[in-house]
């Protein structure tokens, strides 16, 4: 019962982890390019940064929760080294 709970848990912690991370890079994404950059649909070309749909560059989901977690990652180094 406790291996089942486990999985569960894991399961449910990777989804918020991914969700965070991919809302945060995307808006990072959106802002910082001024939407000249979009998302793809996450997971939709699993081995790709980025491609061309009609003219746009589209960037891949997972790199905007890489991008997302970077951002949060940065946040936290810079919080507890002001903090000091």
């Amino acid at each position: 019962m406790a291996i089942l709970l486990e999985a569960v848990v894991g399961i449910v912690f990777q989804f918020i982890v991914e969700v965070i991370g991919f809302l945060t890079g995307a808006a990072l994404i959106r802002g910082l390019t001024l939407g000249k950059l979009t998302i793809g649909d996450y997971g939709r070309r699993p081995f790709s940064v980025y491609w061309r749909e009609s003219g746009h560059t589209v960037l891949s989901g997972h790199l905007a929760v890489l991008i997302g977690w970077a951002f949060w990652l940065a946040v936290i180094i810079t919080a507890v080294v002001l903090r000091r």
